[in-house]
């Protein structure tokens, strides 16, 4: 009972733009995962700066989506080995994926995360949002942006 409870009170809250759902990829592991819908609001609650840019970038993406009027398939995709790529986006015309880093000069880890994904979904361009001063690709398929160029 306390499950269902729990559910209802989840799912009201999404129906009221309180809490935004984001499903694991079909092609990766994981359990939804839930962001307020106002950056504000997670400011209040105690979330931390990387929380607060990632709900604001989510809540930027489905607003620009939104006066658009599309709505594309958001997820994110944890790896076997638990590595993580933040948000996927899939839309008619293509598949984006975005790494949020909070190191100046991403790491090892961060673009093997990204290099595993572009395996699993070669079609995709990954983005590594980071707080690097300017913009560079790696790849074709894999660039660095500065989190101020999100704004």
């Amino acid at each position: 009972q306390d499950a269902r409870r729990i559910r209802s009170h989840v799912e009201a809250l999404e129906a009221l733009f309180v809490l935004s759902r984001l499903n694991p990829h079909r092609n990766g592991i994981g359990k939804d995962q839930y962001y307020l819908c106002d950056s504000g609001l997670a400011l209040h609650l105690g979330a931390s700066e990387m929380m607060q840019f990632k709900t604001w970038s989510l809540n930027e993406c489905l607003s620009q989506y939104e006066s658009e009027g599309t709505r594309p398939k958001l997820s994110y995709y944890r790896s076997s080995n638990k590595s993580v790529v933040d948000l996927v986006i899939e839309d008619k015309k293509s598949l984006r994926a975005f790494v949020f880093s909070d190191d100046e000069a991403p790491g090892t880890y961060i673009f093997r995360t990204a290099e595993a994904l572009l395996k699993k979904l070669p079609s995709a361009h990954v983005t590594i949002l980071a707080p690097t001063k300017d913009i560079f690709h790696e790849t074709k398929q894999l660039s660095v942006v500065p989190w101020t160029a999100m704004a």
